[in-house]
This record gives structure tokens, sequence and C-alpha cells, in this order.
């Protein structure tokens, strides 16, 4: 894209719908959420998801990234780091709380979005079997999904044109009192 042309807001949001479901696609997974952190950085919304509908994501639809509940997903934005739950029960064990209230049956996979010092959000996948661990295709593949997601981010949010969807930053290192990301409102559409 030329310097200073307005990236067309379709476009962008197809992309990164696109990417969410080739990745899910390609990872043989069942379904996939694109989780974005809301203005200051402390909340995190269900985006996009391919494969359920977002009712069926429950109490993962909207979360605080500040609660001090252990999740998987908050432990990627926070952590900055994959998180793999081979199974059901292992979601059980590692994160009970979480278990209680999300009807996980297979394997799960958080990647964060992250570019720089700046965390956009998290990928979740989830998996319809029990998967003993990543192979290296899945992780290769989970490992630059996560990146690339958070690159349309940051150049749509570095063009100015972020308007309608929640694309808001979570700077590294901010708290439940850290200084707020950028917040881009305005009419429809990106």
């Amino acid at each position: 894209m030329a310097s200073g042309e307005d990236p067309q807001p379709a476009a962008v949001h197809d992309l990164v719908d696109r990417m969410l479901a080739r990745m899910v696609d390609s990872l043989g997974a069942h379904a996939g959420a694109l989780l974005l952190c809301g203005p200051g950085g402390e909340i995190l919304a269900v985006d996009v998801c391919v494969g359920v509908p977002p009712e069926f994501l429950g109490s993962v639809r909207r979360m605080r990234v500040t609660t001090e509940a252990t999740d998987p997903i908050v432990e990627t934005v926070r952590q900055r780091h994959l998180v793999w739950i081979n199974s059901g029960e292992g979601l059980g064990l590692r994160y009970p709380k979480r278990a209680m209230v999300f009807p996980c049956l297979g394997a799960t996979a958080v990647t964060p979005l992250v570019t720089g010092a700046t965390t956009w959000g998290a990928l979740f996948t989830m998996f319809s079997e029990n998967e003993p661990g990543l192979d290296a295709h899945a992780r290769r593949l989970l490992t630059a999904a996560g990146p690339c997601i958070a690159w349309v981010l940051q150049g749509v949010a570095d063009a100015g044109r972020c308007r309608g969807r929640s694309w808001r930053r979570r700077r590294r290192g901010s708290s439940a009192n850290g200084r707020p990301g950028r917040r881009r409102t305005g009419g429809r559409g990106c």
C-alpha cells in the first residue's frame, strides 16, 4: 500500500477474518477466535470467531486481563507466549476455574498477538479431540499466525484508520493502573 493511501475498511476486516479461518483450517482445528484488547488494554473481547457462534464462547467473550484468576487467554496476553493445553482434562488441571465455566472437550492453543512492545490480544484455537502435543507444523502455524495478524492490526492503527472494531493496544508492562493505549473511534468500519 502506498504511503497515505486509505486502506479499504471492508478489505482489512475481510483479510483478518480470512487469516483466522485459514489458520483454523490449516491446523485441522474445530474453531478459533480472535480476542482483542479494549480501551486501556484491560479488557479482552471476541472480535471474530469461526467454527462456533460467539454465544458458545460464553465467559471467554469478554474478560479482564487484570483479573487474578488463572486463565490461558489472560496468561497469553500478560506473558506474551503460546499456551498449549492438550485436553479438556488438561484445562481442568491447569486452569480449574476456566474449566468449570467453559466447555472445552479437546486441545486448546492460545497465541499472543504482539508487535514490538504492543500486545493486541490473543488468538484462541480449539480442537475437537485431545492432542498429545503440538507437532512442528502446528507450532509454526500458530507462531506465525499471531504476529501476522498483529502486524495487520498495527498497520491499520498506525495509518490512523481504525474505527468501529476494538483494535486497541496493550503496552507491555501496563497494569490495572497503567497508561491506556491509543483508542481509535469514529464511524462504521475500520
